[in-house]
This record gives structure tokens, sequence and C-alpha cells, in this order.
């Protein structure tokens, strides 16, 4: 009996079942990956969507939101925004994306502001800033900043709202 299954052991066929099944549990590791991503997208995006008028602090605005609307490709970005900054109240920015799209970012203890090499302080954000930001979706439709870097606008980038608005004042 003994050698009959240390023959198994030995055999192509069982080396063939092991590695069948450890592509098959890999597989399986890479489904559930992608299962997880596609949740937190999708509870980000339920989250903006029931607290809409709630993230954005004046709701009768509903108009300034561009063109393009809330959602692109059926979910807003959830990990960031490249934009500046139209609304500073802390410890949460309102920052307009280069789509038009306005997103909430809330600054934790941890978040880390930089300009260049040196460190600012959530205090140092103003409107019309220019910046980058990194973080995570939260449940409420914000996005928690773990890193946001101010840096000059790039030359002749337009802003959906500004050729709006400058349509609107001509």
């Amino acid at each position: 009996m003994k050698i009959k299954i240390r023959e198994f052991l030995q055999s192509k066929l069982f080396k063939k079942i092991i590695y069948t099944m450890g592509v098959f549990v890999l597989l399986l590791v890479v489904f559930r990956s992608g299962m997880l991503v596609g949740y937190r997208k999708a509870v980000f995006s339920f989250g903006a969507g029931d607290n809409y008028y709630k993230i954005f602090t004046n709701p009768r605005d509903k108009d300034k939101f561009g063109p393009q609307g809330f959602m692109r490709d059926n979910f807003p970005s959830a990990h960031g925004v490249v934009g500046k900054i139209i609304q500073v109240t802390l410890p949460k920015i309102v920052v307009e994306g280069v789509d038009g799209i306005e997103k909430v970012v809330s600054l934790q203890n941890d978040t880390v502001i930089k300009q260049f090499q040196e460190s600012l302080a959530p205090t140092d954000l103003r409107v019309k800033d220019f910046v980058v930001v990194l973080g995570t979706p939260s449940n409420d439709g914000y996005i928690q900043a773990k890193f946001i870097r101010l840096m000059p606008a790039p030359d002749g980038l337009p802003f959906p709202n500004d050729v709006k608005s400058n349509l609107i004042n001509k």
C-alpha cells in the first residue's frame, strides 16, 4: 500500500493534478481581487450618489457641475483628482478637476501636503491653487486625501466651468 502511494506521489499524473490545482487557486485569487476592486468602486459611487447634495455645500447650485455631469463611465474617479481648488472649508476642500467634475476632498490628520520639497499646512491651501490629490474613497462620497501636491497650473489648461463663465461674461 505504501509503495502504491509513494509511486502515485512521484507520478506525472500527480504533478499535473497539483499544477492544475495551483493554477485554479491563482485564478480564484485574481477573480476575488477584481471583485474587491469593483465593490470598492461601487460603494464609493453609491455613497456619492446618496450624499450628492450633502457633499456640496450649496444644493441650489446644481448647474455648476459641468456639462459632463457628475459621473463619467458610470463611476466617478474615486482615488484622486487633478485640478484647481474652488472652495476651502477645512477639513474639506472642493477641487474642480480638469474634466469639470467637482470632487470633495477630506483632509485627514496624516494628509501630507507638499509644494516642491516644502511641506505645507492645510491652512496654506487657497482657492485657485492647482493641486494633485491622491487618496482613498470614503463611503460618504469624499476622497480622503493621503497626499496633496501643489503645483503651477499647466499653461493653457481649460477648465470647463471657466469656459462657460467666460462665455456668459462676454
